[in-house]
């Protein structure tokens, strides 16, 4: 178990100014964004996840302030409006690893903001349960005004294969029987830092497939054993309707040693995805089940996509997801016409630094080898 960042004190809303009623909003936004995972969530998971957007045309911090409060009438879900946090340039990447990993607190807003004092780099960072990838695509897009979309297609209406019931009941068995595989990694225990890892390589038609090979080959090159088991995660709306909330699925797959991208790619196209899951904690039973087989729960690697994305005055994108489960492998993928950003987050108490940038390696060197692979 990872201790988890962040305090009363040490969090960004908490050393803003006072809120006062806001408060009262932002919890009950946190309450239903803890609710949307609390039945099969990681219950030692912050589910934050984050966006970093650079910009070629600065944004200004007032107008993001003067945008929010039209965003959260509009969202209530997004919990009361505040400011973004603003620093200097030089101290952007150390910034945006405190506003990603720091867990959600109550009376806390469940959607955070940083800017670079210059304007050209920002961080958009919410509670999974209150927003999806492309949701925090059109956070930005509301509070900058401009813009913004992806090519992703999203998976639509494309129906689970089981109940919540019966996939639940698979998913115990399995992970008794036959749980993921993992990166080898000792971590550090009671290191409560992450890692974020951004690589950019030139743009292309990279995609989910040619990512997943990717996690294998590195397994491959890394020694890991076991079954090599990903977590997809997929929008169920298309990016060219971008809204600011979840409509998430997920693609679950046991991907067969050394199957190429292609034959992933057709593996990813007739998988359905895991059952819509009821948003309770179910009295505190789901999390204590969780975290009960918390050890055989999870994935191999999570992977987020989210596609060619277009906006005005968009240079480059990067996706963090959030690590989930023991020895948490987050990938990140985003592309603009610039540039695609791969990205990993792992934990300290999970990989060290150095086990952390070996996988990044691995994986990294691996996909940029298959990068001719179709894109999912």
């Amino acid at each position: 178990m990872c201790p988890q960042f962040g305090s009363e004190s040490d969090s960004p809303a908490a050393q803003s100014s006072p809120r006062g009623q806001a408060a009262d909003l932002d919890d009950a936004a946190l309450r239903r964004a803890r609710q949307v995972v609390g039945l099969y969530g990681d219950p030692d998971s912050t589910w934050g996840i984050a966006v970093e957007l650079g910009w070629s045309r600065p944004v200004e911090a007032d107008a993001v302030a003067a945008a929010w409060p039209r965003l959260s009438a509009r969202f209530p879900h997004l919990g009361a409006p505040d400011r973004p946090r603003v620093c200097p340039p030089e101290d952007f990447d150390r910034e945006r690893e405190l506003l990603t990993a720091a867990r959600y607190l109550p009376g806390e807003p469940p959607v955070r903001v940083l800017l670079s004092a210059d304007g050209h780099r920002m961080q958009v960072a919410a509670h999974h349960g209150a927003v999806d990838g492309l949701g925090l695509l059109a956070v930005a897009a509301g509070l900058t005004g401009r813009a913004i979309s992806s090519a992703a297609q999203g998976i639509g209406e494309r129906p689970a294969r089981h109940g919540f019931v019966l996939s639940s009941a698979r998913r115990l068995v399995e992970a008794v029987l036959s749980p993921p595989g993992r990166f080898p990694g000792a971590g550090s225990t009671g290191d409560i830092r992450e890692d974020l890892r951004v690589a950019e390589l030139p743009p292309g038609r990279q995609g989910s497939a040619a990512l997943s090979a990717a996690v294998l080959a590195a397994q491959a090159t890394l020694g890991a054993s076991g079954a090599t088991v990903l977590l997809l995660g997929a929008s169920r709306r298309p990016g060219s309707r971008l809204a600011p909330d979840r409509d998430t699925a997920y693609l679950r797959l046991r991907a067969p040693r050394g199957a190429t991208a292609a034959q992933l790619a057709e593996l990813l196209r007739v998988t359905p995805p895991e059952p819509a899951f009821p948003e309770t904690a179910a009295g505190g039973i789901g999390p204590w089940v969780t975290r009960l087989l918390r050890s055989r729960l999870g994935s191999t690697a999570l992977i987020s996509n989210l596609g060619v994305i277009t906006g005005e005055g968009l240079r480059d994108v990067a996706m963090f997801p959030a690590p989930s489960g023991p020895r948490a492998v987050a990938l990140g993928l985003a592309s603009t016409e610039r540039a695609t950003r791969l990205t990993l987050r792992t934990q300290r108490c999970d990989f060290t630094e150095a086990e952390s940038a070996a996988i990044f390696d691995a994986i990294g060197q691996a996909f940029t080898a298959g990068a001719s692979g179709p894109s999912q």
